[in-house]
Formats: structure tokens, sequence, C-alpha cells
């Protein structure tokens, strides 16, 4: 048996989405779980008036050490109960030229999933 959930939420001022999708899985006597998330703000609006604002704007954000991605991976074994566990989480920022206007949008994707006995009904 399979069981799919989606969520695709937005902030009334259009600065942050979040995605969700989880699914549920049985089979051959295990349960598996995942959930994969996507939040997106956006953390800085700028209009730039020209190719060089542009180029002077990127060397100052190339030296930032918050445009550096971040990768974490955690796994879990808890041999009482038999469940395993893993999460991956990657965190940064990319940036996004719209109509003279450059965004800086911080991104952070997990994923996490899990494996335990199914109990049967």
């Amino acid at each position: 048996m399979r069981e799919l959930l989606y969520k695709n939420l937005t902030s009334l001022d259009h600065k942050k989405r979040d995605i969700i999708v989880q699914e549920v899985v049985r089979k051959d006597g295990v349960l598996a779980k995942t959930s994969r998330r996507c939040l997106y703000f956006i953390k800085e609006k700028v209009r730039v008036q020209s190719p060089e604002d542009l180029k002077r704007i990127a060397d100052l954000k190339a030296e930032s050490e918050k445009a550096k991605r971040h990768f974490h991976v955690l796994k879990e074994r808890d041999s009482s109960s038999g469940k395993d566990k893993l999460m991956c989480k990657v965190a940064g920022t990319f940036y996004a030229m719209v109509n003279n206007y450059l965004y800086s949008i911080v991104f952070i994707h997990t994923f996490k999933i899990s494996f335990t006995e199914a109990k049967t009904k």
C-alpha cells in the first residue's frame, strides 16, 4: 500500500514558499516513510541600474561566507525498536534576475527516510 501527500504553501507576501512531499509505503513487512521538503525565502531584492552595478554586487556576494552551501547527513539506528532513520539537508543561497531586480533567495532542502517493521492489522 502506498500513501502520498503533496503540499505547496506560499506566504501571503509571496516571500516564502514551502513544498512538501511525503510518502508512506508498506511492502514485504517493512514500513518506509519518506519526506522531501523545499523551503525558499526571498532574502533581498535589489534594483540593478547597469551591468557595472551587477558586477559590483556579484563581487560582494562572492566574498560573503553566507554564499557557501552547507550539507548535513544524519543516520540513526535504534536496535531495540528496529528503526532506521536517514536525514540529508542542504542549505544555501542562489540569485535570480527578473526585470532589472536581483533577488537573493535562501533555500533549505531536506530529505528524511525511516524504516520500521510494519505492524499487521
